[in-house]
């Protein structure tokens, strides 16, 4: 079985042989370790309000934002947020934890009506927070999200969604429920606009032995619903799945603008490492400094 080298959630050492220009090896993501945390039901009144700063991982952009705060909280139920206009929640220390099953399809879903084009104006910040969907279909169904040292691991998708947001250190994890299930760590659909910074994204396969995959791709980004514009991956560790990073344009509906730079890769996809389907799908793309993580061998650009 291949070597893990996703964040600890527990301050554990994890893979010696990924990049230090990757990763910050033993980094914790998730709820801290030894958080009190205080057992929730639906939404309550805000903990708090504050004014917090967002700095773009990339960029460098900074923005003042008032939020109402949720903070040492756990949900075992499924919780729906939907952001009035101007507003934006943060969840700090929470955590989700679904595995019990019941009615839950997603652990946590985001009503994106009052969502902005804009990835410095989230409805939703989660910093240090764990999500466990091991039992529902989808862990995290949102886009307009700010996600910061976030681990959110399930059954089939991880996170669903993802325009207009950003994540910065967070591990998705997607575990195929059944031989020729569809799983992918993160996927998006539609819209674009969004950058992935320093994660990791593994799509287990359940049954390395089936003839057919358990698990579609550790980042997947299609134009199932609408075209794609704006993709930034940077600094991001990837595994599994037939292919590990699959970008799939359906014409006329296209993904542009896709900058992947500075990535790793486990060399345990079932196909390969990289998909961009037939030529021009997937148009103005800048690719370097993308290779494997044992052996460091170079994986040149699909298009």
């Amino acid at each position: 079985m291949p070597v893990a080298i996703h964040y600890s959630r527990h301050f554990n050492p994890v893979l010696a042989g990924a990049p230090a220009a990757a990763f910050t090896l033993g980094t914790q993501v998730g709820v801290p370790t030894g958080t009190s945390l205080t057992p929730t039901e639906d939404l309550p009144s805000p903990d708090a309000t504050e004014t917090i700063t967002l700095t773009h991982p990339v960029t460098g952009a900074t923005r003042d934002v008032e939020v109402l705060v949720w903070q040492d909280r756990l949900w075992t139920d499924r919780l729906s947020l939907s952001p009035g206009v101007g507003e934006t929640y943060l969840f700090r220390r929470c955590e989700w934890d679904v595995t019990g099953g019941g009615g839950n399809f997603f652990a946590v879903d985001v009503d994106p009506t009052n969502g902005a084009e804009d990835q410095m104006e989230p409805l939703v910040i989660m910093r240090d927070c764990t999500l466990l969907g091991t039992l529902t279909d989808r862990v995290l169904h949102a886009s307009h999200m700010w996600l910061e040292r976030t681990h959110v691991e399930g059954t089939d998708d991880a996170w669903y969604g993802m325009s207009h947001s950003v994540a910065a250190v967070c591990n998705f994890i997607a575990r195929a429920g059944a031989e020729g299930s569809h799983c992918d760590a993160v996927q998006s659909v539609a819209g674009g606009n969004f950058t992935l910074w320093r994660p990791w994204m593994e799509a287990e396969e359940a049954f390395p032995e089936a003839a057919e995959a358990t698990s579609n791709a550790a980042l997947r980004i299609g134009t199932d619903v609408a075209a794609i514009d704006g993709v930034t991956v940077r600094y991001a560790g990837l595994s599994g799945g037939g292919y590990s990073l699959q970008v799939r344009g359906d014409p006329p509906l296209l993904v542009s603008n896709v900058d992947v730079q500075g990535c790793r890769w486990l060399d345990d996809a079932r196909f390969g490492p990289v998909d961009f389907g037939e030529p021009g799908e997937v148009t103005d793309v800048t690719w370097s400094d993308n290779a494997y993580v044992l052996g460091g061998d170079t994986i040149t650009s699909p298009v």
